[in-house]
């Protein structure tokens, strides 16, 4: 039997259910949910996650491009995205597929839980193959536009 209330137990159980990244935090960035998603990439089980403060964890999140961001989500309660092109990741985890220095490529969108907004889902898309093919892709245009430029002249 979990020791956690039960709707903190059935909360916890959903969020493993999902092919996501997803923490739930508070307006000081306290992490109150950690799913097992997470807990397999960052290799911080979920009772480690709780109750930490995500930017002290992450100190990338302390820079102004994601507090203020972030800050927005609780006081106009309107979700942000950090996009995979713009952000590349928004917390550290390796990638075996490459990626940005070797991090996983991520799209994060980041809302509020309820009408409150006195805490927020966090939720974290791998798409780091997609990234790169997309990257293979334009580079592969690339070399076919300069071999039809070559043709021409």
């Amino acid at each position: 039997m979990s020791s956690q209330p039960p709707n903190t137990a059935l909360q916890a159980d959903l969020l493993d259910l999902l092919p996501l990244g997803v923490c739930i935090i508070d307006r000081q960035l306290n992490v109150c949910a950690w799913n097992a998603t997470l807990a397999a990439w960052t290799g911080i089980s979920r009772q480690s996650a709780l109750g930490t403060n995500l930017a002290e964890r992450f100190p990338r999140l302390a820079t102004w491009c994601f507090r203020d961001r972030l800050a927005q989500v609780f006081s106009h309660g309107t979700p942000v995205i950090f996009s995979a092109a713009f952000h590349r990741y928004f917390i550290p985890v390796q990638s075996g597929q490459g990626g940005c220095g070797g991090h996983m490529i991520q799209q994060t969108i980041v809302r509020p839980l309820d009408e409150t907004a006195e805490r927020a889902v966090v939720m974290i898309q791998d798409v780091t193959a997609q990234y790169l093919q997309m990257e293979e892709l334009r580079g592969q245009r690339v070399c076919a536009e300069n071999v039809v430029l070559q043709a021409q002249t």
